[in-house]
């Protein structure tokens, strides 16, 4: 989708906000505020000087007209994420003040090849009600074909910038039937600004912060005596006795055992980049540059370091889709790119730069009431060791192995399955798909 069609999009999305919500003049007056800031943050961090081109005077002018014609708080928030995908840079968004309502649809979608899927419904949902099963092919959403260049637009517009009553679905069945269903969202209200005095929204976040500090990332299985599997949800964190890059080494530790491993990325988003280079380090005896950042003023190779005396020495396998980014992609490719491993999936998602995230607030230090607001803007851009960046192409698999409407409907993991035949393990993609029954079922 080009930049024209996510404004008609936005456009489209907030007509009908969640919650109906009139702009004041105190209301545009902190949006061109915010614009403000963003902006100064965006020309002190950018990577690159010359912002792909884009004239930010211009850019600022237009974002600043279309905040004087918004007619509501998310026709507002979405000119002030407008002036930041002009850019078309993966890793740089603008994080909008902290909405009055959370949103579930109660369905989760994901690229695999070049179509929409369903991978997860819950059962206690509307769109289960509706009929909206696993594997079901998604054909549009609201009228707006989902592919891989929008779909995480697509699903930043609907949770972060205008939470919605529910959507329209044109949605193509195992069976090859078609069918629109029109599901309902659960809305629940919240602060919209956070008050730091308020008892109960302070037990609010840190019921927010305990139950992803206790999401677990990491999943292992043995099989055979010869094969280490080892699902990695993500390169950050810091979670577990001696901290992360501990338990990367403890992980590595075991695999050292066994003749194979595979590397399960899927669904892996990335994270920190001296964690890949901990992993990396595991499989190589001599430091290397993986590759490059690239920054506004210098260029910084990306130096893996090896770790431990004896680099693993068996065959790797490394399993990755559509929702593999960042840290993960670097990983997957520096392997492929050196001979250590053979890649198995589906292409990656090609966001690969390297970001930091800026907070901001509208409100004086010393008061308790603030909106609090920020952006992600990238720092660098990742060229590797073959002159290329991964940012919007991703990694091509050695061999592609996708999982079927069928399959996905049938709870069935065919790119598991495969990549265990390559390690000389049979397993029917059925039993593959229980490998981590226990991981799915907590997510």
């Amino acid at each position: 989708m080009n930049r024209l069609a996510l404004i008609t999009l936005l456009v489209m999305v907030t007509a009908a906000p969640a919650v109906a919500q009139d702009l004041s003049s105190e209301n545009r007056q902190r949006g061109h505020r915010m614009l403000r800031q963003l902006r100064e943050q965006l020309e002190k961090y950018y990577y690159d000087s010359t912002y792909h081109g884009v004239d930010l005077d211009r850019s600022s002018a237009k974002a600043d007209s279309s905040i004087d014609a918004a007619g509501s708080l998310a026709q507002m928030t979405g000119a002030l994420a407008q002036f930041l995908f002009d850019l078309n840079d993966s890793h740089t968004t603008f994080i909008p003040p902290n909405l009055n309502v959370s949103v579930k649809y109660g369905w989760t979608p994901q690229i695999i090849g070049d179509a929409c899927y369903v991978v997860a419904v819950d059962p206690k949902s509307d769109a289960a009600k509706q009929g909206l099963r696993l594997g079901d092919h998604i054909l549009a959403i609201d009228g707006i074909r989902p592919t891989r260049d929008d779909l995480g637009l697509i699903s930043y517009v609907y949770y972060r910038l205008s939470p919605r009553p529910g959507m329209r679905l044109l949605v193509e069945a195992r069976d090859g039937a078609r069918e629109e269903l029109t599901i309902r969202s659960l809305l629940e209200r919240r602060p919209t600004v956070r008050d730091l005095t308020d008892i109960e929204e302070q037990r609010f976040f840190m019921e927010e912060l305990r139950l992803a500090s206790n999401h677990p990332n990491h999943h292992t299985r043995v099989f055979a005596d010869s094969v280490f599997v080892w699902r990695m949800h993500e390169f950050a964190g810091g979670r577990g006795t001696g901290g992360f890059d501990n338990i990367v080494d403890r992980e590595m530790e075991k695999a050292g055992n066994y003749r194979y491993l595979i590397l399960d990325l899927r669904g892996n988003p990335g994270g920190r980049v001296v964690t890949l280079r901990r992993l990396l380090g595991h499989f190589f005896a001599e430091e290397f540059a993986l590759g490059a950042r690239h920054m506004r003023d210098t260029v910084v190779p990306m130096i893996v370091q090896p770790v431990g005396d004896t680099p693993y020495a068996g065959e790797v396998i490394v399993l990755i889709d559509s929702e593999s980014a960042s840290a993960a992609e670097i990983t997957a490719r520096t392997l492929q790119l050196r001979g250590r491993a053979t890649i198995v999936g589906d292409r990656s998602a090609g966001a690969v730069m390297a970001s930091i995230v800026v907070p901001m607030t509208l409100g004086s230090d010393f008061q308790a009431r603030v909106l609090p607001f920020g952006m992600t803007v990238t720092v660098s851009d990742v060229v590797m060791s073959d002159g290329n960046s991964l940012e919007h192409s991703g990694v091509i698999p050695n061999i592609a192995v996708l999982p079927t409407g069928k399959d996905l409907g049938e709870k069935r993991d065919p790119a598991m399955a495969f990549a265990l035949e390559l390690a000389g393990v049979k397993l029917s993609p059925e039993d593959a798909g229980k490998v981590f029954k226990e991981d799915a079922e907590g997510r």
